[in-house]
């Protein structure tokens, strides 16, 4: 698959008329390591922080921490499983914990709308090539 900026347009509005706006007071757990990764988080507002803390397999201790700024997606992986997953089960696991910065404003999408689009769509995926996706806000 590629980013979505190279999506076709029905398949962008189809996205985009299943966000929901979503805010997460500063230092709120967005997502949790370890647990199912049940939705994609495209950062409208704010700084979220990424990080590992070692529960699922890693080197227990390590930790490293990414800022997840305005305009950055979390859990485009859910692309690749919505179009591989034959049914829905299996959903990723979260291999970071996310959490609030500052106060957070997204949109998200379940993983349940986003694998009914995909499904919609299969000719407009490719698994083979996934990248990152970026979003633009003003």
């Amino acid at each position: 698959m590629t980013g979505l900026e190279n999506e076709d347009r029905q398949v962008l509005y189809a996205i985009m008329e299943d966000l929901e706006p979503v805010s997460y007071a500063d230092g709120t757990y967005i997502i949790r390591e370890g647990e199912p990764l049940d939705r994609m988080l495209f950062i409208t507002q704010g700084i979220a922080l990424a990080y590992k803390t070692g529960t699922t397999g890693g080197e227990s201790g390590s930790s490293s921490t990414t800022h997840i700024p305005q305009a950055k997606v979390y859990g485009e992986e859910l692309m690749a499983w919505a179009a591989t997953s034959t049914q829905f089960s299996g959903l990723p696991i979260s291999d970071q914990t996310v959490k609030s910065h500052e106060k957070v404003e997204v949109f998200a999408i379940r993983a349940a709308r986003l694998k009914s689009i995909v499904s919609k769509f299969s000719t407009h995926f490719n698994t083979q090539d996934i990248t990152t996706v970026e979003i633009t806000s003003n």
